[in-house]
């Protein structure tokens, strides 16, 4: 009788567990969904698109807002490596991603550069891109520039894509 009992506590203790695993998971779940707004792609000048600025405030503390990214990023390796990305900083209300990009002697050549701007933690806040093009030899310099949401700190510009 004593093995029956303790057959009995045990299974109820797995019982107990089982239901306090899938309650975790549950609230785990519904923490992670998110109804908040996000950013819809738009287009800028000719040569430069950028997305719709993310809402501009954040309750400190508190994640940043959610930032809808590019489907599909153009990134041709050999067109990237004639990329390069020289400077990232802040001004004029927003983040200034800078670089140049070259062309080879004797042929022109146009790029489309995606970066995104992430936090130090490697959360993209936002993201733009431009066109370039840079004549047969020569070399270009490019920049895309994006507001972030107010209370993003420092950034990081991440050359993303080359196409």
């Amino acid at each position: 009788m004593t093995n029956r009992t303790q057959v009995h506590r045990h299974r109820r203790g797995a019982t107990v567990l089982g239901v306090a695993a899938v309650a975790t998971v549950a609230l785990t779940v519904a923490a992670c969904g998110s109804s908040g707004p996000t950013s819809q792609p738009t287009s800028g000048s000719p040569s430069v698109s950028t997305p719709a600025d993310a809402p501009t405030s954040a309750t400190p503390g508190s994640p940043p807002p959610v930032v809808k990214l590019p489907a599909q990023v153009p990134n041709d390796v050999a067109k990237r490596s004639s990329v390069a990305v020289t400077g990232c900083q802040a001004g004029n209300g927003g983040w200034t991603a800078s670089g140049t990009a070259s062309a080879p002697a004797g042929k022109a050549a146009s790029y489309k550069i995606t970066v995104f701007f992430t936090s130090t933690k490697a959360t993209v806040l936002g993201w733009g891109s431009t066109s370039v093009h840079v004549p047969a030899g020569g070399t270009q310099h490019w920049s895309v520039t994006k507001r972030l949401p107010d209370g993003s700190g420092d950034a990081l510009c991440v050359l993303r894509g080359v196409g």
